[in-house]
């Protein structure tokens, strides 16, 4: 006959089952069905990005892939934010990725519960119906938030404006910004803004001088200049008698196309 002891034991270790199990994260489909059927979705994944399986009742983190209609309005984008942002918050979902149907111009990954999702919506529909947009992705997470934009437009002058619109904003830690060959990288995390600053002020005092085709400019390593083969001594005369600032320092011009210049690492 067995033991009161024992069975006392055994249901010890049931209700310590139940209790760790009433904490338990929803499963993927439960999180799947909250933004299956609001206006405007065509399709939600919610794939495993694998769990830790040697630690008793961890779950499997996931991440939502949101398809939407290529028309969707902020309104119904939100909308997906706000329904699934709980699972974000709680740690059931690692983050939401909002991409269009048959359009991969504007994306979206969202891990913030920072209260910006009404803005990111916005932006995100704002960059898809822009004409002047080629590419736009946005990366809202609590460290080291990003946006990247391409334009249509490849001049320097086009770059800045587009970085400008970001200046100031507290959940972004990263902005860059491509037209043509020139690209700029406004990071304040992992190079310091005023170096930034100094050589793009720079590269804009030698495109409005003499042209460029494009230019490479971040607040770390060299700052990269390109220019037709004709113009190369011309950029480089007008740096050897421009007083800069140090900041602006270690410089490379280098003869390119804008096309070339992308691909050029100095």
């Amino acid at each position: 006959m067995p033991s009161r002891r024992g069975g006392a034991a055994r249901t010890g270790a049931v209700l310590a089952l139940l209790a760790a199990c009433a904490g338990c994260s929803p499963s993927a489909g439960a999180m799947k069905a909250r933004a299956d059927d609001l206006p405007g979705v065509i399709e939600v994944r919610v794939p495993d990005n694998g769990g830790e399986g040697d630690i008793p009742f961890s779950q499997p983190s996931h991440r939502a892939v949101v398809t939407m209609a290529a028309d969707a309005p902020a309104g119904q984008i939100l909308a997906v934010l706000e329904a699934l942002g709980d699972d974000v918050d709680d740690g059931d979902l690692t983050s939401i990725d909002v991409r269009f149907l048959d359009d991969r111009s504007a994306t979206l990954l969202a891990a913030d519960g920072s209260g910006v999702a009404p803005r990111l919506a916005e932006e995100l529909v704002e960059a898809r119906d822009d004409p002047g947009v080629v590419a736009y992705a946005r990366r809202a997470v609590p460290v080291y938030g990003e946006v990247f934009l391409e334009l249509r437009d490849r001049r320097l002058e086009s770059a800045l404006a587009a970085a400008d619109r970001y200046l100031g904003r507290r959940d972004l830690d990263s902005v860059t910004v491509r037209a043509g060959g020139f690209l700029i990288i406004r990071d304040r995390i992992n190079a310091r803004l005023a170096f930034t600053a100094a050589r793009e002020r720079l590269a804009s005092e030698v495109d409005d001088r003499v042209g460029l085709t494009g230019a490479s400019i971040t607040g770390r390593g060299t700052l990269k200049l390109c220019a037709a083969p004709g113009d190369v001594d011309e950029v480089e005369a007008y740096l050897d008698r421009t007083p800069r600032a140090d900041d602006a320092e270690p410089i490379g011009v280098v003869a390119a196309t804008a096309e070339a210049c992308r691909d050029i690492y100095l």
